[in-house]
């Protein structure tokens, strides 16, 4: 499949496939999150039994664990149950690259089998004209102090004052490189990792 980037003076686009529940980037973010939900209910679960008990025992620290342990087992569960059913392990992004902002839109793509979505990073696929629901974001480039790339994933960090102000994800070596050469042409500092 050839890149189907468009790129004039001023603009680019390009749709991307990215992977759900094979994404390096996803699952990190994933760990983190299930690692802070993990501490903060042993936590509350410990303030509120010597709250309301009487004194504490190792057993109300193993109720706190336990309750700790299936609250992020549930939660990995939903995760990967919409990473792998309901989103058959991939979502399909619209990026666009205009003089003002970056611009991405992210949609419900074509159902492919599980065995054609099991990629590690983003992936190309065709455009997509109609569809129903997605999730658009826009960055003003004037709001973007830096960004970051990470070359294996051919992923660019758009970066701000309080973090990561977008994720752009290129499903191939030539989009990734015109993404990154047009971001460099709004004067853009890139961090080195």
């Amino acid at each position: 499949m050839r890149s189907n980037a468009e790129q004039t003076s001023e603009h680019m686009r390009w749709f991307t496939g990215v992977p759900i529940g094979t994404n390096p980037l996803i699952l990190l973010d994933m760990g983190i999150s299930s690692v802070i939900l993990w501490s903060l209910a042993v936590v509350l679960v410990i303030l509120l039994q010597a709250f309301f008990g009487k004194s504490m025992s190792g057993a109300y620290i193993r109720s706190a664990v336990l309750f700790a342990n299936y609250l992020v087992a549930f939660v990995v569960g939903a995760f990967l149950i919409v990473a792998f059913l309901l989103f058959p392990n991939h979502y399909v992004v619209l990026y666009r690259f205009d003089p003002e902002y970056a611009y991405s839109e992210s949609m419900k793509g074509k159902r492919f089998s599980l065995r054609e979505s099991m990629h590690w990073r983003p992936f190309q696929v065709n455009a997509i004209e109609k569809f129903k629901r997605n999730v658009t974001k826009k960055v003003q480039w004037s709001d973007v102090r830096c960004f970051q790339t990470m070359d294996t994933m051919h992923v660019i960090f758009l970066k701000g004052t309080k973090g990561t102000l977008m994720r752009i994800y290129c499903p191939d070596e030539h989009v990734y490189r015109q993404a990154v050469a047009y971001i460099q042409q709004r004067e853009i500092k890139e961090i080195k990792k």
